[in-house]
């Protein structure tokens, strides 16, 4: 409310260029890149300052450099919008296609294919996507924006994989110069698994399919990607270093994905047990069966810690922290369930009969506050204007 920020910004922008002929990485895309840009921002301060004598300049311009009243302190700026542009059909943000056709994985694992259809009538000078455009030229559209935007711009300046720590350098330094807020950089292939993605060894635009399943590349197998939420459980076990708490989450077929192991305040080898809980997780999500997870898990030796505790009269269950993990998964595997997790019936039914015990009880209070009759103890009744006892015939009044 002090500054009154707001955000107007563009995307489509590489859909533009191509449509008029221009190509991204060119001295005429920088040109429009200013051309746009200017004439949104010039605008949109324009109408600002007319809204400011209307409604009055947001209430911190005294700390700000403008000499005129405006109604918002910045007005414009570059976001991804990359869900929206999928959405639109057309180019993120500022940023160059990344291929014209390709598969687009969201937060949830779903993957959906992209083809854009005004392309037939362009030229391969054009018709560039962010790989083939040399990142200088990705810096200097950046910059051109930058010019005429208020906040930062969102832009990603793409290396090939075979970029050095150099050829980053010179981006960093180029995008100083020019004077950017700041860069983000990605080298190709940096990620096991990227959001979008084309096969460099077929043709230009042919699709891929991401990671969203256990995957072997190269002779290795890569886990699944963590769906966004997961069923889970935590159960608290009583251990020769303190307390565990043990979380199992599985997926919607009842398998077991991941799990999470916390120590308690009381000590623990936090750091193992961390590790024990990180790479069970990443067994799981790589299709190894949990019977081997298991029988490794069991396999491990006795904790001394354990045997002392016993030895001093604790009824531990288990014999170390891995083999915890092992029974626990072991007793889910063959139920698909929790066992301390409450079947959605029996929730419903103890909802019920609490909300049965609440009314009842409500009532009673209720009834509680009646008066009673001195001479007989029979519920007073109010009547004209007066408590009065059907029973004796006693009158608060009489």
């Amino acid at each position: 409310m002090k500054y009154r920020k707001i955000g107007l910004g563009v995307m489509g922008f590489h859909e533009l260029l191509i449509k008029t002929g221009i190509a991204y990485d060119s001295p005429e895309g920088v040109e429009m890149a200013e051309k746009v840009m200017g004439f949104i921002n010039d605008t949109a301060h324009q109408y600002s300052r007319e809204l400011a004598q209307e409604k009055g300049a947001f209430p911190g311009i005294d700390e700000s450099e403008y000499e005129e009243p405006q109604r918002n302190a910045t007005l414009t700026t570059i976001a991804p919008t990359g869900s929206i542009s999928f959405l639109g059909g057309t180019s993120g943000g500022i940023e160059p296609f990344f291929s014209f056709q390709y598969s687009h994985t969201d937060a949830d694992g779903n993957v959906s294919q992209f083809k854009y259809d005004f392309t037939e009538d362009a030229s391969e000078e054009v018709l560039v996507t962010a790989m083939d455009i040399d990142p200088e030229w990705h810096v200097r559209i950046q910059a051109a924006f930058q010019q005429h935007v208020d906040n930062a711009v969102s832009k990603t300046i793409n290396f090939p994989n075979e970029a050095s720590r150099e050829d980053v350098s010179k981006a960093y330094q180029l995008a100083h110069e020019l004077g950017c807020k700041g860069l983000t950089v990605y080298r190709d292939g940096s990620r096991t698994a990227q959001v979008l993605s084309t096969d460099d060894n077929e043709d230009k635009g042919q699709e891929k399919e991401l990671l969203d399943q256990p995957t072997k590349i190269d002779g290795k197998i890569y886990p699944e990607k963590r769906p966004l939420a997961a069923a889970g459980e935590t159960i608290k076990y009583e251990t020769g270093c303190g307390k565990l708490y043990l979380t199992i989450n599985l997926d919607e077929e009842g398998e077991p994905i991941e799990t999470f192991l916390t120590t308690g305040s009381d000590g623990g080898c936090f750091v193992m047990t961390e590790a024990v809980s990180r790479l069970t997780s990443l067994a799981l999500r790589s299709g190894i069966a949990p019977e081997e997870i298991i029988d490794q898990l069991q396999s491990t030796s006795t904790c001394p810690s354990f045997m002392y505790e016993k030895g001093q009269g604790k009824d531990l269950e288990g014999r170390s922290c891995p083999d915890v993990v092992a029974r626990a998964l072991k007793e889910i595997i063959n139920s698909k369930t929790f066992k301390h997790l409450k079947s959605d019936l029996e929730v419903i039914e103890e909802e019920k009969e609490k909300s049965k015990e609440q009314e009842a009880a409500k009532e009673n209070k209720e009834e509680s506050k009646k008066p009673l009759c001195p001479e007989c103890g029979a519920e007073l009744q109010f009547k004209e204007g007066c408590d009065f006892c059907d029973n004796c015939g006693y009158s608060h009044c009489g």
